[in-house]
Order: structure tokens, then sequence, then C-alpha cells
């Protein structure tokens, strides 16, 4: 479980309940009635319409797609991608924390985790991912630091999470992980911290500019708070990433940061707006 993923589904918001009540009720403007049609000169009674027989509906056929040529075929799922270097050994060391290694081979196996409808988007952002494992293995030492584990908290976690659909993917030591993060989390951040008014008006105000035009504050409070508040949790994840021991292997990083770098597509380059007028030397007048 990533430690995205935890932030999250920790930081989730319900949305808004409606603010005010409406100003009153709105009423459609009444078009006038049209005149009956077939309607005799001076009045009097219409001539019934001959009516149409009955009929029984009819069900709609199904459709084969059989019949149009078109055989049902489902999407075969991506192969998984593979990223294991034949210049390095598995056992090479990329990260020591707080004295505990982090290996290629511990990449690879998480890297194998990740779906692989998504290991093509990622395969070349090895440093991030080995980044979110810094981060969790730090989340992790400190929560049984601050002994979550013996917490009733905890226990309840565990169980709300072994319920949840998510439990499949998952296995026992990465649920007792995910719930000691999330419980750590709940008390050094989400308890602590204090979002007033004042705050989300200023964020609102702030990316005014990436909203739609008829945004609304109170619509927006929620999302702005999730927001603000996964602020927070990062803030706190590099504090304690500051104050720990990490030693990171710098030439793997650096292969792995220009490997990402040649692997990014070209920028395609930008054309001269032919509104705009180009811009002229000034002419040297004689005489002036």
């Amino acid at each position: 479980m990533s430690v995205a993923f935890t932030i999250s589904a920790l930081t989730g918001c319900q949305p808004a309940d409606p603010v005010g009540e409406p100003g009153g009720e709105f009423e459609m403007p009444q078009s006038p009635e049209p005149e009956p049609r077939n309607a005799p000169e001076g009045g009097g009674e219409l001539e019934e319409m001959p009516q149409a027989p009955d009929r029984e509906p009819q069900e709609p056929e199904e459709l084969d797609i059989e019949d149009l040529g078109m055989p049902d075929q489902e999407v075969p799922e991506p192969d998984p991608v593979d990223i294991e270097d034949p210049d390095r050994a598995p056992d090479t060391v990329l990260a020591t924390v707080e004295g505990e290694d982090i290996t290629l081979q511990d990449l690879y196996d998480e890297f194998d985790r990740i779906p692989p409808q998504q290991q093509q988007q990622i395969q070349h952002r090895q440093p991030e991912l080995l980044d979110e494992m810094i981060q969790q293995r730090l989340l992790r030492e400190e929560a049984r630091e601050k002994g979550v584990e013996e917490s009733g908290e905890y226990r309840e976690m565990l169980q709300q999470i072994e319920a949840s659909p998510m439990v499949a993917e998952l296995d026992e030591d990465e649920i007792k992980e995910t719930a000691m993060i999330e419980i750590l989390l709940q008390r050094e951040v989400v308890e602590k911290v204090d979002i007033s008014e004042e705050d989300l008006r200023e964020s609102f105000d702030q990316y005014a500019q990436m909203m739609p035009e008829d945004a609304d504050f109170e619509e927006m409070k929620p999302h702005l708070e999730r927001m603000m508040l996964q602020e927070h949790v990062m803030n706190y994840i590099r504090q304690l990433q500051e104050d720990s021991e990490v030693d990171i292997n710098e030439g793997w990083l650096e292969e792995k940061e220009e490997e990402a770098m040649e692997a990014r597509p070209p920028m395609m380059p930008v054309e001269p707006d032919p509104q705009e007028p180009e811009e002229q030397e000034p002419v040297e007048l004689p005489g002036i």
C-alpha cells in the first residue's frame, strides 16, 4: 500500500452540504392555451377524430453482435513491465533508512505490486518510487516508536481494513503497516491541524485563476480543506525525513534521473500567434 494512497484515503472530505435556503419558489410562466384544431366556426362541439386500432407493444429484438460481423472480444491486459537492471546486482543498496537497507530487489518487488496498466507510466520514475518507499519506512518506524501497535485504535483500524475490498491486494504485513501509518497521521496531523475559514478563503483567492469563473467559495471549501490537509501531511513527512538518517545511492539516482529525461517525449515547438504582430526594428530617418 503506497503512502500516497494512505494520504488520499485519510484526507478525503465529504461533499459540502447546501448552504442557505432558496429565496422563494420560481414559477415557470404559463403559455396561453392553444386553440383546438378542427374547431367548427362559431363554436360548437368538436368532431371526434378517428382512433387508431390498439396494438400490442412489441419487445425490441436483441441485437446479436456476431450478425454484424463484430465478434465480442475482450481487451487483453498489458503485460507486466520488466525494470530489472542487468548491470546491477539485485542486492545493490539504493538507500539506508535508520540503519535499514532498501535494495534494488526491494524496489523490484514494490514495482511488481503495481498494476500493469500503471507500470507503463511509472517505469521511468523509479527515483520517485524509491522516495515513497523511504517515506513509508520512516512512517512505520515512527508509528512503532509512538506505540501505535498497542492502541485500541490500531486494532479497530485493522478490522476496518480487513473488511474492505482492497484487502485482497494486500498481504498481512501491508495491512498492519497501512493501519499504523493511518493512525499515526491521524494523531500527528489531522487532529492537530486547525484550518480556519480565513485559511480557506486565502487558499481560494490564491487558486482563483485555476478555477472556473463561476466557482463558489462554499462549494470549493471541501476541496480546499482536503488540499490543505494533504499539504500539512507532506510537511510532516518532509520534517520526518530531515530529522532521520537517510543515505541514498547517488550514482544510481543520477543514472535513473538521466534515463527519465531521455524517456520524456520531445516538446512541441510553440508557433507564433498569427494575430499578434511581429516586432519590427525602428527605422532611422536621415536628418533626425
